[in-house]
């Protein structure tokens, strides 16, 4: 394996990283605004119905 593919693998796994933080960031701040506010969520999860 060549340097360059290390590097290129670090970037990646960094970038990936830092993206999923803005991700959990922006989780956990709506859940705390909803919290304070009392607002209730904008997205609705509607349960898939089930046959027998």
């Amino acid at each position: 394996m060549k340097v360059e593919n290390l590097l290129i693998i670090a970037l990646i796994y960094i970038t990936y990283s830092q993206m999923w933080l803005v991700v959990a960031a922006y989780g956990m701040f709506m859940y705390i605004k909803e919290a304070i506010f009392h607002q209730q969520a904008q997205t609705k999860w509607y349960k898939t119905e089930r046959f027998k």
